[in-house]
C-alpha cells in the first residue's frame, strides 16, 4: 500500500515521498513501562516497512502541561477516560470548538474536526428523546470510527472487590470508578 502510495524507500531504508521522509515522534510519560514497551515493539514494527517512529517521553509534569494541552504532539500514548457515565455526550472530546490549542474549551488535543460530528454533537446535546439521542450518537460514534481520530490500543479493566451483599453494581468501562450508578445500589435480603 505504501509503494502504492508513492512512498519509496530512501535512505537508511526509511520511505519518502516527494523529499519528506516518512516519519514522526511519539510521546508518552516517562516511566511507564507498560507504554514504552509497547512504543518499542510499534517503533520496531513500524521500520520493518520503512516508517520511522522516534521516541520522545518526557516526564508526567510535562507531558501533562502545555504538551499534551496544546497540542505539541505529533502523536501520544495515553490513556483515555472519558467519564461519561451513562450520557453518551462527548462533545468536550470531539467538537471542533473544544480545541484548547486554537481557544476551545474542552479535551479535544488530538484537533479533531468533522462539521458533521459538530453538527450531531449540537443535535444530541438538546435533544431530550433518549431513543432520537440514541441514533444520534450511533451516528457521531460511525463518523468518529470512520475518521479514527486516535487508535485505541487496548481497553483496560479494572478489577474490583466489594461486599457479596451489595446488589445494582454494574461496571462501565467509560467511566473512571464503579460508582457511576450509586442511586442503583442496594443490600441483597
Amino acid at each position: 500500500m505504501l509503494d502504492e502510495a508513492g512512498w519509496v524507500a530512501g535512505a537508511g531504508g526509511i520511505r519518502e515521498k516527494d523529499g519528506v521522509r516518512l516519519s514522526f515522534t511519539n510521546s508518552t510519560t516517562s516511566g511507564n513501562h507498560l507504554r514504552e514497551q509497547a512504543q518499542q515493539f510499534i517503533q520496531q514494527s513500524l521500520a520493518e516497512v520503512g516508517i520511522e517512529m522516534k521516541i520522545s517521553n518526557l516526564p508526567p509534569a510535562v507531558m501533562w502541561g502545555e504538551f499534551w494541552t496544546q497540542s505539541q504532539f505529533d502523536t501520544a500514548m495515553v490513556g483515555v477516560i472519558f467519564m461519561i457515565g451513562a450520557d453518551p455526550d462527548v462533545t468536550y472530546r470531539f467538537h471542533s470548538e473544544a480545541i484548547p490549542a486554537q481557544g476551545g474549551r474542552g479535551a479535544n488535543t488530538g484537533q479533531y474536526k468533522n462539521p458533521e460530528v459538530d453538527a450531531l454533537l449540537e443535535e444530541g446535546g438538546k435533544t431530550f428523546d433518549q431513543e432520537k439521542r440514541k441514533a444520534i450518537y450511533r451516528e457521531v460514534q460511525a463518523k468518529i470510527r470512520t475518521d479514527l481520530p486516535f487508535l485505541p490500543l487496548f481497553q483496560n479493566m479494572t478489577v474490583r472487590g466489594r461486599d457479596a451483599r451489595i446488589e445494582g453494581v454494574e461496571p462501565n468501562i467509560n467511566t473512571r470508578i464503579d460508582t457511576w450508578n450509586t442511586g442503583s445500589y442496594y443490600w441483597a435480603s
